[in-house]
């Protein structure tokens, strides 16, 4: 039986949170104020979810988000004098959303864990095709492209290892919010590292036609 917990939830429109990654949070709503309070006096962890399309005229109140969320824990924090938080939200799981409880000012949700797996017989093809993510992301980055995302040159060796770069690419690519949605919520790893590998291609593909920019580019990949 899978585990079930009960755990606060974030939506934002234009933010995903992966397994593996740390993402910075500048929280200042007055509900989402009181969430960061509880979760700071309870166990720290926040469901980071995604809206489904139309959130916008009901945002002030509970909008439709998506069943699939990353569980992740507080992993520092500051208080500002004017009471807002600049957070750190660690993403440790994928979750899938059982029940919604709105009775507190922000929403809470009853989430079962995912654990993301790999049959042993498939193994040496994820490695494989972790090690080629890696090498299209270095000639991505060697190409121009930019971002913050720093990779281990070690090769991966065991099934977090592999996890981690597809949660980690994901979170690194600049490409259409849906297809970020998409990769959080795929349940097969390899898939996840053959999307990423494909909107990799495209990048290196593009950067090789395009002049080198000051600014960072948008690259508008999607899986559809």
């Amino acid at each position: 039986m899978k585990e079930v917990i009960s755990v606060p939830v974030f939506p934002l429109p234009t933010v995903v949170l992966y397994p593996h990654v740390s993402i910075p949070l500048h929280i200042f709503e007055p509900r989402y104020l009181k969430m960061v309070e509880d979760a700071l006096a309870g166990d720290t962890m926040i469901a980071m979810a995604s809206f489904h399309p139309g959130w916008e005229k009901e945002y002030d109140g509970n909008p439709p988000i998506r069943e699939i969320v990353c569980v992740g824990t507080i992993s520092s924090y500051n208080r500002l004098e004017d009471g807002r938080y600049i957070i750190a939200l660690k993403g440790k799981y994928r979750g899938k959303i059982a029940s919604e409880d709105f009775s507190l000012p922000y929403r809470k949700a009853s989430v079962e864990i995912m654990e993301d797996f790999i049959h042993p017989a498939e193994m040496d093809l994820a490695i494989r095709k972790a090690e080629e993510t890696m090498k299209l992301w270095s000639a991505a980055v060697a190409g121009g492209f930019s971002s913050e995302l720093e990779i281990s040159s070690e090769p991966p060796r065991s099934v977090t290892d592999v996890v981690a770069i597809s949660y980690k690419i994901a979170d690194g690519l600049k490409v259409a919010h849906n297809l970020k949605v998409q990769l959080l919520e795929m349940d097969s790893v390899l898939e996840r590292l053959e999307t990423e590998r494909a909107a990799l291609e495209n990048i290196v593909d593009i950067l090789k036609l395009t002049p080198r920019r000051a600014e960072p580019l948008f690259y508008g990949f999607s899986s559809n």
